[in-house]
């Protein structure tokens, strides 16, 4: 396994090493678990709820991804 040197987020939970992408307020960082040294992604969506529709859609997304007990959304 490579050791990669990444951020520690979260309270040193996850190390984040690389960014997958970034498209206006939303980055997309991949991460290991430092527990379970299982690799992750974290989305992170700035200014969610300034408007209407950028609130809908996010919630949709989650919704979606809770509905299908998917164990990766993390509240």
């Amino acid at each position: 396994m490579i050791d990669l040197r990444g951020t520690p987020t979260y309270n040193g939970r996850y190390v984040c090493y690389n960014i997958l992408g970034n498209i206006l307020e939303v980055s997309s960082n991949c991460a290991t678990n430092s527990e379970t040294k299982e690799e992750v992604q974290i989305k992170k969506i700035g200014n969610a709820f300034n408007n209407r529709i950028d609130a809908k859609r996010t919630l949709y997304e989650i919704k979606l991804l809770c509905h299908m007990d998917n164990d990766n959304v993390i509240y």
